[in-house]
């Protein structure tokens, strides 16, 4: 297969900018014996992304004899990437180095944003406030859960967000799963970074996970990999039960509403809410104890099948349901351990807390500036 120029160019840059984002201060010769490029070939790329403001100088390395080689290492500043997660109750907005580094970040009512136009209207904003020019900006990241046919929730995968952004700011977009950009970013950047292959549980509204295989988001034929909550833990009285219908936050609460007699709700579940049906779980009060116990053994169970089945290196949690309180942590980490004791893998909290969505977001855009299979793949 023949090689464009322009291609090669582009490959070659992307694994020199790999290569100082892993090395941190490097300098050109050394850049050269660790991709193999030639002397001319490196100072070309250094200088041009020098010039670009990518990268920046920083002193000498050590030599035994001659001039000194100067040494290079990623502008921590300035370009960034914008990660967007659109959530059900609030937007989340990172503004993300070159390092994955978080420089900004800002949290609005999901209401704010009412659609395509106000979305490209608040990315602009963010930008200026932060003090950015659009030149500064590599590219906009969105992330969102799906709900197709969903009267409840828009659903931004229906609609043309990244063709808006692109032809009215100028720059490059990308939407993603949520549950997959935040195993984009813990791979890139996060506890991952050492893994072959990861999985990130997300618990929100129902249970989403993503999936990453060497390095890459694992989406599956239909791109419908990762739908956690639809898979089946137990049968009761011959029917199929799902995760979802125990494990997730919405059916803790709606399980604790139908047992005190109460109306059932299909909307997104107040933090605070859940916080406090764990508080009375972990007193041992009736009904939540049970409910919750319920919901903790249908999660613990569905990690264990996704470990037999993917093998990930490590397993990563993250979402409200995990946040509300360290116990529903160390009670799924528990039983995981109970249960499948022959297959010990790290079962660990995200490191990026609810930011990891929005920083597996700006992840999409990263992975373009680093990754050189990105150019020929």
């Amino acid at each position: 297969m023949k090689v464009l120029p322009t291609v090669l160019r582009k490959v070659n840059e992307r694994r020199v900018l790999n290569v100082i984002r892993m090395r941190g201060r490097v300098s050109r010769p050394e850049i050269g014996m660790e991709t193999g490029l030639t002397q001319p070939t490196v100072i070309r790329i250094v200088d041009a992304l020098l010039e670009q403001g990518w990268l920046r100088e920083v002193g000498y390395a050590e030599s035994s004899m001659g001039r000194p080689p100067k040494l290079v290492e990623v502008n921590p500043h300035t370009p960034v990437a914008v990660g967007v997660e659109l959530g059900r109750l609030r937007v989340r907005v990172a503004f993300v180095n070159l390092l994955g580094e978080i420089r900004q970040y800002h949290e609005v009512d999901a209401d704010e944003i009412d659609g395509v136009r106000a979305l490209v209207e608040h990315v602009a904003r963010w930008i200026e406030a932060y003090g950015y020019r659009m030149e500064d900006v590599i590219g906009v990241g969105l992330a969102a859960p799906s709900f197709p046919n969903s009267d409840e929730f828009r659903d931004w995968h229906q609609e043309p967000v990244v063709d808006a952004i692109e032809s009215e700011l100028g720059m490059t977009a990308w939407l993603e799963n949520d549950a997959n950009a935040a195993v984009l970013g813990e791979m890139w950047f996060g506890l991952g970074q050492e893994a072959r292959h990861l999985v990130f549980v997300l618990s929100e509204i129902g249970v989403g996970a993503g999936i990453a295989v060497n390095g890459s988001i694992y989406k599956g034929d239909h791109d419908a990999a990762g739908e956690f909550s639809r898979t089946i833990v137990t049968f009761e009285d011959g029917e199929p039960k799902t995760l979802a219908s125990s494990g997730d936050a919405v059916a803790i609460l709606n399980a604790v509403r139908a047992a005190k007699g109460l109306t059932l709700s299909r909307g997104h579940p107040e933090p605070s809410l859940l916080e406090a049906v764990i508080r009375r779980a972990k007193e041992g009060l009736a009904p939540e104890a049970d409910i919750v116990r319920r919901a903790l053994d249908f999660m613990a169970a569905g990690i264990i099948n996704l470990v037999h089945v993917i093998d990930p290196s490590m397993v990563i949690l993250g979402g409200h349901t995990f946040f509300a309180d360290p116990f529903m942590v160390e009670e799924t980490q528990r039983r995981i351990e109970a249960w499948m004791p022959a297959r010990r893998i790290p079962i660990v909290v995200t490191q990026f807390g609810s930011r990891a969505v929005a920083v597996g977001a700006a992840t999409l855009v990263l992975q373009h500036v680093y990754d050189h299979t990105q150019v020929i793949g």
